[in-house]
């Protein structure tokens, strides 16, 4: 199993099988185009209409499909950590085994808002 289903459901208050989010399959993989659906209004995003400062450190596995998807699109002010789901702690490498290829790369943002409340996702 992965986090991803528990995650969307902590986040979005929805039980995982209406986000399409269920089971065990690697679904959010870096390789793939699948994320949290954006038409569902995430517990950040109403805690940051309620005047919060909302902020994330540790793994997302909710997708980043475009940057719309991405932490600080979805209500955090900030994000400091890694998109994928299994990481080295220390080399910040990250390997997404996909049916066809596994592919290996480097996964550590610090990702902010910048003036004009736009997303800038950046590798640190």
């Amino acid at each position: 199993p992965i986090c991803t289903a528990s995650r969307a459901a902590l986040f979005s208050g929805r039980y995982p099988f209406k986000l399409g989010l269920q089971g065990s399959r690697p679904i959010l993989a870096g390789v793939s185009n699948s994320s949290l659906p954006l038409d569902n209004t995430l517990l950040p995003e109403l805690l940051q209409r309620e005047g919060y400062q909302t902020h994330m450190v540790g793994k997302w596995h909710l997708g980043f499909e475009t940057t719309a998807h991405t932490p600080v699109a979805r209500g955090f002010h900030t994000f400091t950590g890694f998109y994928n789901g299994m990481q080295d702690y220390f080399t910040h490498q990250t390997t997404e085994y996909d049916s066809v290829d596994d592919v290996t790369g480097y996964d550590m943002r610090e990702d902010y808002l910048d003036a004009e409340g736009q997303p800038v996702v950046d590798n640190i």
